[in-house]
């Protein structure tokens, strides 16, 4: 995954459909077929890595495994955790999370 270079893809039917509610309103005619993306070769080679999530809901649990978990291919953005000059912002819709905002939640095996 380290090793992932530039690319030219077709974008698969999730990502249109994600992009077109996100940028067009659910317009799914208006978002390209295929898209060009950085492999992580280029993103981790750069001197700086800035990162911003602005998706709120969409990247909830991507920001928090990026933030939290052990590097994995799974999650291409924990691999940013060994970069020596990385920064990630969220917006506070995307870094909050409905159980700190309920701290009267009860579940069971969870000790809070």
């Amino acid at each position: 995954m380290r090793n992932s270079e530039i690319r030219v893809q077709y974008n698969n039917i999730d990502t249109i459909l994600a992009l077109a509610h996100r940028t067009f309103g659910g317009a799914y005619q208006f978002v390209p077929p295929m898209s060009i993306t950085l492999g992580m070769k280029e993103c981790l080679s750069a001197r700086k890595v800035r990162v911003y999530s602005d998706t709120g809901a969409w990247k909830q649990t991507a920001l928090r495994v990026a933030l939290f978990s052990e590097e994995t291919v799974e999650y291409p953005m924990t691999l940013l955790q060994s970069h020596p000059d990385a920064i990630i912002t969220a917006t506070y819709e995307t870094a909050r999370h409905p159980i700190s905002e309920n701290p009267d939640w009860e579940f069971k095996g969870v000790n809070v």
